[in-house]
């Protein structure tokens, strides 16, 4: 187990079982009492490892193309490749194409 971990747990015991004030913990660990009370909620939650860092990257890219528009890109690439109708058959099938 990491150092860092370690003080998690040491600080959220104090705080829960020992009762000591948060000034005092916060003051002997040299972190804020926001830092404190992040893991401490953490804890109450009943996270099984609660006083594990988590990740802080983006859950969602904000910027990624749905599925649906996806498919529909794919779809009208093979119809452009296939070049089965007349007006499709000498078309490009690249990006330019395929905009509206």
């Amino acid at each position: 187990m990491a150092v860092e971990e370690q003080e998690r747990i040491d600080s959220v015991n104090r705080y829960i079982r020992g009762g000591d004030k948060p000034v005092n913990i916060c003051r002997d660990v040299a972190r804020s009492k926001t830092w404190l009370f992040t893991w401490v909620s953490r804890f109450e939650n009943g996270e099984e490892e609660w006083y594990k860092s988590q990740s802080r990257a983006p859950k969602n890219h904000g910027r990624k193309t749905g599925t649906e528009i996806k498919s529909t890109i794919v779809n009208i690439r093979k119809a452009l490749m296939a070049g089965n109708e007349h007006e499709l058959k000498y078309l490009g099938v690249g990006a330019d194409a395929i905009q509206k």
